[in-house]
């Protein structure tokens, strides 16, 4: 058996997920897009906050996320993840894992000699990040609304 404790965390597990995904998303992920969009002149120190903001707003939403499907399973016997919610929660999951790659592939393959970011993979990561985000912020939104009951997401 799990310990108390433990089970008191995923009773409280959608508070804990929305509280986790709302400072992740809305605030982290969008300040990091900010940052690299317009920070660039500051040099190299613009990356380093843009990888390590998105490095926790990875691992937030993985932890958010596990926290809610555990909850679910718990105290909703899996009856949550059909709705417009947990459908495009787990496309920004989706897209979340593929931007990492992708932003990994595009420092991996950076050239300060080049005279602009090729398409492949830089700006692709610039878009989908922006879009990523984007979604990601919508979700949120849906997301206090169905916690709110203020919505017809249920």
């Amino acid at each position: 058996a799990a310990p108390a404790w433990w089970m008191g965390v995923l009773e409280q597990g959608d508070v804990i997920h929305g509280a986790l995904l709302l400072v992740a998303w809305p605030l982290a992920a969008t300040c990091s897009v900010f940052v690299a969009r317009y920070l660039k002149p500051l040099g190299h120190v613009w990356f380093v906050v843009h990888r390590a903001t998105m490095f926790f707003v990875a691992a937030a939403t993985l932890v958010g996320v596990t926290l809610m499907v555990l909850h679910i399973a718990l105290v909703h016997h899996g009856a949550h993840v059909h709705n417009l919610h947990g459908v495009l929660g787990t496309a920004v999951v989706l897209l979340m894992l593929s931007q990492v790659a992708l932003g990994l592939r595009a420092h991996h393959k950076w050239d300060p000699l080049r005279d602009a970011p090729p398409w492949w993979p830089d700006r692709a990561h610039h878009w989908l990040g922006r879009a990523t985000t984007a979604a990601a912020n919508v979700n949120a939104l849906t997301g206090v609304l169905l916690f709110t009951g203020t919505s017809a997401l249920h």
